[in-house]
């Protein structure tokens, strides 16, 4: 069948074995992070950090696990485009991976951001990016490919949390966070929220 937009040969050959669809991003994620690993162990440490931040050890260790669940799933969805013989689901497929290389770039571009050139706003405009495709992508995925959107979860909710880390981090480093104004207004926010939260009730 013929699509709309296919995923190039090359590309498309990523995700077709299962082995080197997983070691794709587990490899290329793991040179990423050896190329800034000064900064994680001397910039890092010095940055005021919120609430609920794990240790250090704990990050390498979920992301060699979220790279190779999502590389598997890729493999999964490469699967679903190849065997299918409905256009609508070839489609959803083709437009799923395409997605999926996408949220890719936006991955592997979020720790030179961050770590290279030390710069927490730019990088939580990247993992808000981030963090919305690949919730989209997994909307796309559930719709043909539940076991694939199921492997995705759990990076839907690490990135969830990631997003709360670095946007805190960029919140509490006055070098590298807001301006006083727009600091100004997320404390009104915050207040405001915290107002509108009815109190809990007291032990009788």
């Amino acid at each position: 069948m013929s699509l709309r937009y296919p995923i190039p040969a090359t590309v498309l050959g990523l995700t077709s074995n299962a082995v080197i669809a997983v070691l794709t991003p587990v490899t290329i994620g793991s040179l990423i992070g050896l190329i800034t690993k000064k900064s994680v162990k001397t910039w890092y440490p010095t940055l005021r950090k919120p609430k609920g931040q794990p240790p250090r050890w704990a990050f390498p260790v979920a992301w060699t696990y979220l790279y190779g669940t999502m590389g598997y799933a890729s493999h999964l969805i490469a699967e679903s485009l190849s065997t299918t013989p409905f256009y609508e689901t070839a489609d959803q497929a083709n437009s799923a991976l395409a997605i999926y290389f996408g949220q890719l770039v936006l991955n592997f571009m979020w720790t030179p951001i961050f770590f290279g050139l030390k710069k927490p706003a730019p990088a939580l405009v990247d993992i808000l990016a981030l963090t919305g495709t690949v919730f989209y992508m997994t909307n796309v995925t559930s719709k043909f490919n539940p076991k694939a959107a199921y492997l995705f979860m759990p990076y839907c909710a690490w990135l969830t949390f990631a997003t709360y880390l670095n946007g805190s981090i960029w919140y509490l480093n006055a070098g590298d966070g807001p301006s006083s104004k727009i600091r100004v207004m997320i404390d009104y926010l915050v207040s405001k929220c915290n107002r509108s939260t009815p109190p809990k009730p007291k032990d009788e």
